[in-house]
């Protein structure tokens, strides 16, 4: 819809004997190129000269109805871009929300931190994504706005390959609602889907595979069609190295001193250093030594390589789920699969905490992935941990 004004004169009788006639302002309102209706208030007009001129009062008369007619005009044109007649402008039906956001930051970008542009782009990233398609503001539902952030607490996964932790997703829905905010009021929606999404997220995630020691043991990489892919995944399992640490990994980078082989590699947000164990096993699994500039694994993650990884899985006998959107193995697998097995094991948290590369616990324990967790068992471990706590208290009373 579109409004404009037009100017009509009057229709009296004997209008061409009146020394003066009427031109009233009139509120054309168009909707899919046809008038909608039309509008004409009686004392919004101007005096126009017939047999005599117009006075000093009139022609101020005629100045001020003027500025009232263009006030009002603006203000309808405002009315109509924030839908307040319920229905579709131009305007709203052909702003798409990427461009929407992606004007939004460049005029923002003086009072955003520069440490949380990022989380802006990451917020539009994961949005588009998920959406597939290109959506006007308009085409934006609560619905989606709640399926968007089911999809980030279920199935999304960080590029480290694990599920995003619930400060990140509030942050995300928060940059969001941010943008809509100043949508709504621009006047191009009315109502932001996005808010108080971000205000409490109670985090139920899918269940997420492993592999067990047992299933690593059916792994034999001479079964893959691509034997490099198999070794990238089974030392992803034994040193908790991540694929794309292991894609970047030179012979050269390789080392052995006193304490055994190792390689290292920079922490997740620090960028430190740190040093990760090659033990025996791993060391046997990349085979011969080469050339110092030859990769140490040649594998790229890609579409192809997880296709190969999951035919091989198969047929290694591996029956759990595969694949991301099941919650299944992928090739992120490996790091959680060593990460749960070292806990299971008795390795304290702190030390594979350490193991992994991670700055805080937390992270290590987003990891996990063993849900079958065995009451029984832990509750008679603990009592032995007391029984044996109240024997050496006697031992060293009697002594």
């Amino acid at each position: 819809m579109g409004v404009s004004i037009v100017r009509r004169l009057d229709a009296v009788k004997n209008a061409d004997k009146a020394d003066y006639r009427k031109k009233y302002y009139i509120f054309r309102y168009r909707q899919n190129g046809k008038d909608a209706r039309a509008e004409r208030d009686a004392k919004l007009f101007e005096w126009v000269a017939n047999k005599k001129k117009l006075t000093q009062s009139q022609k101020e008369h005629n100045k001020e109805a003027e500025f009232v007619a263009e006030q009002r005009l603006q203000n309808e044109k405002a009315r109509l871009y924030r839908n307040e007649y319920d229905v579709d402008t131009t305007k709203k039906r052909y702003i798409l929300f990427e461009d929407y956001f992606n004007e939004y930051t460049r005029l923002h970008s003086p009072k955003i931190k520069k440490k949380s542009i990022n989380s802006y782009l990451s917020a539009r990233d994961w949005f588009v994504k998920w959406s597939k398609k290109r959506k006007s503001l308009h085409e934006i539902t609560r619905k989606n706005a709640m399926e968007f952030q089911a999809y980030l607490t279920n199935d999304a996964l960080s590029k480290f390959g694990r599920p995003f932790d619930q400060s990140t997703i509030k942050t995300y829905l928060n940059r969001l609602r941010l943008v809509l905010d100043e949508a709504v009021k621009e006047g191009y929606i009315r109502a932001n889907p996005f808010k108080g999404l971000d205000k409490a997220i109670e985090i139920k995630r899918k269940k997420r595979e492993y592999v067990t020691l047992e299933e690593y043991a059916l792994l034999d990489q001479e079964l893959c069609r691509n034997p490099n892919v198999a070794r990238a995944f089974k030392l992803g399992f034994l040193t908790g190295l991540r694929s794309v640490d292991i894609e970047k990994l030179m012979w050269k980078d390789l080392v052995k001193d006193e304490n055994g082989w190792h390689v290292y590699t920079p922490q997740e947000k620090t960028g430190a250093l740190i040093r990760i164990a090659i033990n025996n096993e791993a060391r046997e699994l990349l085979g011969k030594r080469r050339m110092d500039e030859m990769p140490l694994v040649p594998y790229k993650y890609s579409g192809n390589s997880n296709s190969i990884l999951y035919e091989w899985l198969r047929v290694c006998g591996i029956k759990k789920p595969i694949a991301q959107p099941k919650g299944g193995i992928t090739f992120h697998t490996s790091r959680a699969s060593f990460i749960t097995n070292h806990l299971n094991n008795g390795t304290p948290p702190v030390v594979v905490m350490q193991l992994a590369g991670h700055s805080d616990l937390k992270t290590t324990m987003d990891y996990y992935r063993d849900y079958n967790i065995d009451r029984e068992k832990w509750a008679k471990e603990y009592e032995t941990y007391i029984n044996r706590a109240s024997a050496t208290k006697k031992l060293l009373e009697t002594s």
